[in-house]
């Protein structure tokens, strides 16, 4: 609520103090998209500060050795929550309708697949499955802000859903001897 002495403010000033908001979010965003991870490591989204994110995976391709331990990292200006899975994707499309359409959250969508050590093959699960289970940036919460999966077999690993709450976050991990 404004003080009676300040005048409400017009169209145009919201206008203008709009505009400023979103050259700042789109600033913040190209200088997200630019951040490289380290070695073996994806970046989970992208976020600069005040809230702009982009819901990709960083990068979006990776190739590896096998037995190669992979590190799934939040952004640390991140204000969502993310997944890490890999699996078959009518599978995980089931997993992740839990999340968006059909609230029956499973213990596979909420959960880490493994604890405390996770590993990945085409036979993991008996179908490729793994999930690290939701990572914030948030220090207020229990959930990490990172997790690691090791390839132990060579392969394509694509993860369709990677983020069962926005499934428009896919990567692909290339695993060779």
């Amino acid at each position: 609520m404004l003080p009676k002495s300040r005048p409400v403010p017009s169209a145009a000033h919201d206008r203008a103090a709009l505009i400023a908001q979103l050259k700042a979010a789109v600033n913040a965003l190209q200088a997200a998209a630019k951040i490289k991870p380290p070695a073996d490591t994806v970046n989970v989204g992208s976020a600069g500060p005040g809230g702009a994110e982009l819901y990709a995976m960083f990068p979006s391709a990776l190739n590896v050795k096998a037995g190669t331990t992979v590190t799934f990292k939040i952004s640390p200006d991140s204000r969502e929550v993310h997944t890490v899975t890999f699996g078959p994707t009518s599978y995980l499309t089931t997993l992740a309708n839990g999340f968006l359409s059909n609230p029956q959250l499973t213990q596979q969508a909420l959960y880490p697949s493994d604890v405390p050590k996770i590993s990945i093959s085409p036979t993991t699960h008996g179908n490729g499955f793994v999930n690290l289970g939701p990572i914030d940036a948030d220090p207020t919460t229990r959930q990490p802000a990172s997790g690691t999966v090791t390839f132990t077999a060579p392969g394509t690993y694509h993860y369709h859903y990677t983020c069962l709450i926005h499934p428009i976050m896919r990567g692909t991990i290339v695993v060779t001897r």
